[in-house]
């Protein structure tokens, strides 16, 4: 073999990489990213505040902690860096998450050549790429309201996600839950949960047919089975509609909010002097930037609330809240419309100053890295 045939797949291999990174979806991808890890890692004891206020009340429970007493209790049990709980199942999610979302606006944006979109095309292109990150990184999601609630005690992602599918696994397949919590103690251990656990569900006999391994088809991997494995499991069997649960709260909450973020936002910098946006320093620009984004993240936190509540209670508790309406119902029968913006202020603050701040790094980010990434241009 000659030495010009071994630098030959050397050559193609660079050339597919610079093709791939000179991308600018792929550059958006990337923008998003960086400032997607930045602000989870700042912002998670907002997110783990929030959760910690809409999960449902314990048994007994008369009236309900403020932020104030949940943070001193966090403090208290689990010490200062208990309010990072679940921040690897966050940056897992809002890592990619961020940029498939910036990646999707960036393509659907030069795609349809809307350079500089009304409100109701700002609103589509919002909602549009918050939906697909929304489907494809739900089951994240999922693991992640779980971890950071104190209804289940889970160490790690993996046993999140190993009880997910054992718990409803056996849902599904009609075996009592008693049985199987006194095989796999440790997890429901709040008395919130007591309820309903016995309830067998119909098609007993569904997923017992034996595969030609010999192995019980969708029966439970082992004890030490890794977080990819049992995603597998999940992903060709009856269980995974249970990592699915709230997606259509998730969707009511997520894509009205980018829609309206991206409408707000783009409003806002309507008002932005053009010596600014075309001139101004690098501290002005951001500036600027980082206040649209603030005063879009306020007006549409607020709005898209309650679907937040709903999409807690229904994940937290998939059992009780089986379905939207009666989430809405039973939400406002224990709790009153109050219920239904239970842990604003949290998810408010963390919201608005995670969008802000992430969209004030994107655009710092991607000008130089994506032309034509700006909003508006």
């Amino acid at each position: 073999m000659s030495h010009s045939d071994t630098e030959e797949p050397g050559r193609t291999s660079k050339a597919m990489a610079d093709v791939i990174i000179s991308s600018p979806l792929v550059k958006s991808f990337l923008a998003g990213s960086l400032s997607g890890t930045c602000s989870t890692l700042l912002f998670q004891p907002l997110d783990l505040l929030k959760t910690r206020l809409q999960q449902p009340p314990a048994a007994g429970e008369t009236s309900r902690a403020g932020m104030f007493k949940h943070i001193a209790h966090v403090i208290r049990n689990e010490k200062v860096f208990g309010l990072w709980k679940g921040t690897v199942p966050s940056i897992v999610r809002c890592v990619p998450g961020v940029g498939l979302y910036f990646c999707t606006l960036h393509f659907l944006k030069t795609s349809l050549h809307l350079d500089s979109p009304s409100p109701g095309q700002a609103m589509f292109l919002g909602a549009s790429a918050r939906s697909i990150a929304g489907v494809v990184l739900l089951p994240v999601t999922v693991i992640k309201t779980r971890f950071e609630s104190e209804v289940y005690h889970y160490r790690s992602m993996s046993e999140a996600t190993r009880d997910i599918y054992r718990t409803h696994g056996m849902r599904e397949r009609g075996v009592p839950l008693q049985e199987h919590e006194r095989s796999h103690p440790g997890h429901l251990q709040d008395p919130r949960h007591a309820s309903g656990h016995g309830r067998r569900a119909r098609g007993r006999a569904a997923g017992f047919r034996n595969s030609p391994g010999g192995r019980a088809k969708g029966s439970l991997p082992g004890p030490h089975a890794g977080v990819v494995m049992i995603a597998v499991n999940v992903a060709c069997s009856v269980e995974r509609k249970r990592l699915y649960s709230g997606l259509i709260p998730t969707l009511i909450r997520d894509a009205p909010y980018s829609g309206i973020y991206l409408v707000f936002y783009v409003q806002a910098k309507r008002f932005v002097p053009q010596s600014v946006q075309q001139e101004g320093s690098g501290g002005q620009l951001v500036a600027a930037n980082f206040t649209c984004g603030l005063v879009a993240g306020l007006l549409a936190s607020v709005v898209t609330q309650p679907a937040d509540v709903i999409k807690t209670h229904m994940q937290l508790s998939p059992a009780k809240f089986s379905s939207i309406l009666a989430t809405v119902l039973l939400v406002a029968r224990e709790e009153g419309v109050v219920g239904y913006f239970r842990g604003l202020v949290p998810r408010m603050l963390r919201r608005t100053l995670v969008t802000a701040m992430a969209w004030s790094f994107y655009e710092q980010a991607s000008a130089p890295l994506a032309p034509g990434a700006a909003w508006p241009e």
